[in-house]
């Protein structure tokens, strides 16, 4: 499924976000580091109210390969799911 999926996003026709969030969820399913940065781990993993992710492949430049599939930095991202999971908290 995945070169279908990487075909369709290189036409154009599917959104970068789908795309990764596919790769790294394939990458993470194999033992692999992730890519994107779109996979935390379950609840219980987090430090808190903060998300904790599978390793990702060369972290320092994560939000460098975000930016060319249009997804926020990785920051932002965390933010994201702060708010989606635990609306009531205000963050830092």
């Amino acid at each position: 499924m995945l070169p279908l999926v990487r075909r369709e996003y290189l036409a154009g026709r599917l959104s970068g976000n789908n795309y990764a969030l596919l790769l790294d969820h394939v990458l993470v399913g194999a033992g692999k580091p992730q890519i994107y940065g779109t996979q935390p781990k379950p609840f219980e993993y987090w430090n808190g109210k903060e998300p904790v992710f599978y390793p990702i492949k060369d972290e320092a430049n994560v939000d460098k390969r975000r930016a060319k599939l249009h997804l926020p930095p990785l920051s932002e991202y965390c933010e994201f799911l702060r708010k989606f999971y635990f609306p009531q908290v205000k963050n830092k």
